[in-house]
């Protein structure tokens, strides 16, 4: 009998990848936008930080969802044929 690790084809294993690499990199983008040394900035800039912390957020998710549209078309594009039974007919 076969293992999961040989009935999933690869392109599955890299989906669930990029699936686990995002949300990283959308906390990450949050984290360090929100970080910021209020004692050598202006007052104007501490007080917009919340404000600021938010704005990669929408470019970040809206990669996320092309990344998985096209990732999600490759693989059943990539899907393989089933294999035909029997003789063949151009023989």
């Amino acid at each position: 009998m076969a293992s999961i690790w040989d009935r999933v084809r690869p392109i599955t294993w890299f989906i669930v990848v990029v699936n686990a690499i995002f949300p990283l990199w959308v906390l990450h983008g949050l984290q360090s936008g929100a970080t910021m040394n209020c004692a050598k900035a202006y007052y104007n800039n501490c007080v917009a930080a919340p404000v600021t912390a938010s704005s990669p957020l929408l470019p970040m998710l809206m990669m996320w969802v092309f990344a998985d549209i096209a990732l999600g078309i490759a693989w059943v594009v990539s899907k393989p044929r089933p294999q035909l039974q029997g003789p063949s007919p151009y023989s």
